[in-house]
């Protein structure tokens, strides 16, 4: 299983960040690639009004318990990748855990996939 991970917090334009983001993660399920993307599952969950805490450790908690089941990990290399606390945290977890990562950079997020058939 993949773990996609991206900041958050520090995008100024958070629906957009997340256009990004969950588009990349679709992206990767058209290529049957197995993913998990806490931040298109966070993101939908606080607009559906239930009422989840604030505190980016609460978060933060949930999102490596997630990343806990993976072998591997993509972090989109969007603005503010490099001092995100989550994101490092999230680094951090998977160096010590053995979880292969890739770094995937911006310009190549939403790369046509030509090779691939069209589903529907």
């Amino acid at each position: 299983m993949k773990y996609v991970s991206a900041p958050y917090s520090s995008a100024l334009d958070k629906d957009q960040r997340m256009i990004i983001v969950t588009t990349y993660s679709a992206t990767c399920l058209l290529r049957d690639e197995h993913v998990i993307c806490p931040l298109t599952m966070g993101h939908n969950f606080i607009k559906t009004s239930v009422k989840l805490p604030f505190q980016s450790e609460w978060w933060l908690d949930w999102c490596i318990n997630l990343l806990a089941g993976c072998d591997e990990m993509d972090v989109l290399m969007l603005p503010g990748w490099d001092t995100s606390i989550g994101v490092t945290a999230e680094v951090e977890y998977a160096q010590q855990n053995g979880i292969k990562i890739n770094y995937i950079k911006s310009e190549d997020l939403l790369k046509p996939l030509s090779s691939q058939p069209q589903r529907y």
